[in-house]
């Protein structure tokens, strides 16, 4: 069960509001809020309680919020609706048993009512419909993905889920499998269909995707090959690569680097990713042709950038690393698109999900 914890007495949350989800350890695992305001980064203070990988989406109007926890080992984890309160604090609507370990990615449709989730370790993607109040009505697809032989047993690896701009279909790769699947999904129902798949010479384990603004190009990040891949989207699930592009400068020698996060810019001009081992967010200018040009790579100020994200001007970016326990604030040149890291950082147990909930 996760317990919500009140926010101390006398203690506000500055400007904007940041959710991060920490990894269980010694029993400080769960969701931390904190506060943001002029590029600066309030101390975090954990707000509910919950055992094991916790991965965070945010619901309607940034009103609500939806977990993803798992139990550990090989049981199945939960799925959980969460109020955000006008303190920053969060009430808990339901729960409901996943029939997986755990889901890696979420996404909400923009009307607050699908909810899509890839679960990494069973290689499944599921839909759920949820209730005008944000909480959890029922799971109404669990699509296994084709398993394929890897060492002695047949596996599919899930790892992220993405809408195109319509939210008519989803996009699913599997890591495991150097695959992209496209799915239709149901605009009454939330349920899902796999249309078609894209594979590539260019995938050396895809991790993440994210679509341009209106959709007509996709960025794949390849975690094992450092690499974006990107294809033009024919808008009707048909993907057609025209580029790739590293993520970490050639003459990198340590170890093997893990590209982990994704995202487009709110401008829609910049493209950003993260690289564990190089420890690094890489960034690039797009092209009016959607081609990728990099910009820069600028150390993330800890070790294993697992996520990050934008605030709502766009003007910041705050990256969690998971092995130093800390989150760093980037400034972003509107123009450039170049980050600068700025002074002061937070610290929070393995922090990893992350979201940016806006003014409270």
């Amino acid at each position: 069960m996760g317990m919500a914890l009140a926010i101390p007495a006398g203690i506000s949350m500055a400007g904007d509001t940041i959710y991060i989800a920490s990894r269980d350890r010694d029993g400080k695992g769960g969701v931390h809020a904190a506060g943001f305001a002029d590029g600066k980064l309030e101390d975090a203070r954990k707000v509910f309680s919950l055992p094991g990988n916790t991965c965070l989406v945010l619901g309607l109007r940034n009103e609500t919020m939806v977990v993803s926890s798992a139990a550990g080992g090989k049981e199945n984890g939960e799925l959980i609706a969460l109020e955000i309160l006008p303190d920053g604090s969060l009430r808990e609507l339901n729960r409901v048993p996943l029939e997986v370990d755990h889901f890696c990615s979420l996404a909400i449709s923009k009307d607050g009512r699908t909810l899509l989730g890839a679960s990494f370790g069973r290689g499944v993607v599921a839909s759920y419909r949820l209730n005008e109040d944000g909480s959890i009505r029922e799971l109404v697809s669990n699509v296994t993905l084709p398993r394929f032989p890897r060492g002695k047993s047949d596996i599919a690896r899930a790892h992220d889920v993405e809408f195109n701009h319509d939210e008519t279909l989803a996009f699913v790769p599997d890591i495991a499998n150097n695959r992209v699947y496209v799915f239709d999904v149901d605009a009454k129902t939330g349920a899902l269909s796999q249309r078609s798949f894209v594979t590539s010479d260019s995938f050396l384990g895809p991790r993440h995707l994210i679509p341009n603004v209106d959709s007509s190009i996709f960025y794949v990040l390849n975690q094992k090959g450092s690499s974006i891949v990107a294809f033009r989207h024919d808008g009707d699930g048909g993907l057609s690569e025209f580029q790739a592009i590293p993520t970490i400068p050639s003459d990198y020698d340590g170890p093997q680097n893990h590209s982990a996060e994704i995202l487009l810019h709110p401008n829609g001009k910049f493209l950003y990713a993260s690289n564990r081992n190089h420890d690094s967010l890489a960034g690039y200018r797009i092209g009016d042709d959607g081609t990728l040009t990099k910009l820069q790579s600028i150390p993330t100020g800890g070790e294993s950038p697992w996520s990050f994200v934008f605030d709502s001007t766009g003007e910041y970016l705050i990256c969690s690393n998971l092995k130093s326990d800390n989150l760093v604030v980037f400034q972003i040149d509107q123009v450039a698109g170049e980050l600068r890291r700025l002074e002061g950082e937070i610290t929070i147990p393995e922090p990893n999900s992350v979201v940016f909930a806006g003014a409270r």
